[in-house]
């Protein structure tokens, strides 16, 4: 059996606002554009929905909702880069390398090792490990790189 608009309107209304103010609030794009755009993806999903009901609704409408606002917001941030770049970034990164400077040796060597990996997301456990592995420090060395460079965070 396959659910009217209406119905599937109704029972998946909550995900569709959810999944908006998720990408509004990890990308800054307009919460009402988001509501626009993931509603075009509702019709699109239960279109295909009605043609082909072998698959599962719930799926097939999370996929075409994520789909269409990563679409979206990915070419709205893609005209206001320039502008974070002057205004934000390049004052931020001034006072990062301040903030560099006054780390201890250690720290700072650290941080920039760390940085060279160029990974995006870095979990404590794999900065001590590459602390203790890869630099040969000891656990006092990397407890008190570590506690230094969580109070310089704590504080930018």
């Amino acid at each position: 059996m396959t659910l009217t608009i209406e119905q599937a309107w109704q029972k998946y209304e909550l995900m569709i606002y959810s999944r908006c103010k998720s990408f509004n609030q990890s990308t800054g794009v307009e919460y009402r554009d988001l509501i626009g755009r993931a509603k075009e993806a509702f019709m699109k999903a239960y279109y295909k929905y009605v043609h082909k009901p072998t698959e599962e609704f719930g799926k097939l409408l999370y996929i075409c909702v994520n789909n269409a606002l990563k679409g979206y917001t990915k070419k709205q941030n893609q005209y206001e880069l320039p502008d974070l770049w002057q205004e934000a970034v390049e004052p931020e990164y001034m006072r990062f390398e301040d903030i560099l400077n006054s780390l201890t040796t250690e720290s700072k060597n650290a941080v920039l090792r760390m940085l060279q990996t160029r990974k995006k997301i870095v979990t404590r456990t794999a900065f001590s490990s590459l602390m203790k592995n890869n630099m040969d420090y000891t656990y006092p060395t990397v407890w008190k790189c570590m506690k230094e460079i969580k109070e310089v965070l704590r504080n930018f």
